[in-house]
């Protein structure tokens, strides 16, 4: 017999709702299924990511890490009071390098351009990197 869970309270409701935001957010651009994002976060699977996805659990500290990990978002943009819940000497997750902020900015910007224009800028990409490997191999 299954268990009844208990409902989500407002904050847990809350923690969800951006959750929920950001994988639909980022799903597309990082080619994740529940499957292969569950996986990623070293879980059995869809089954489990699908427990947190539907609020049937609520996310705690260690599924918030794991999550943000796998959609490159940082831990408090699902859970902005994540460092209050860490245990003292943890580290400060809001801390932000200056590398990770410009990374940011730069794939927002990558992700404010048309369809067309990332189809331009893939090709750029692609070419730079076969440029690369060709200019590795003639030197290696």
């Amino acid at each position: 017999m299954a268990t009844k869970r208990r409902p989500l309270n407002e904050i847990e409701l809350a923690n969800l709702e951006r959750f929920k935001s950001i994988w639909l957010e980022k799903k597309q651009i990082l080619k994740l299924t529940q499957e292969i994002a569950g996986h990623a976060c070293g879980w059995n699977g869809q089954s489990a990511f699908s427990q947190y996805l539907c609020g049937i659990v609520p996310l705690n500290v260690e599924a918030v890490l794991r999550l943000a990990k796998v959609l490159a978002v940082h831990p408090a943009e699902i859970m902005p009071d994540i460092n209050d819940l860490l245990p003292e000497g943890c580290g400060d997750t809001t801390a932000v390098s200056r590398r990770e902020r410009e990374a940011r900015a730069l794939a927002n910007l990558i992700l404010d351009l048309s369809k067309e224009q990332r189809v331009v800028l893939e090709t750029v990409a692609e070419t730079f990197v076969n440029s690369a490997h060709k200019q590795s191999k003639e030197v290696g």
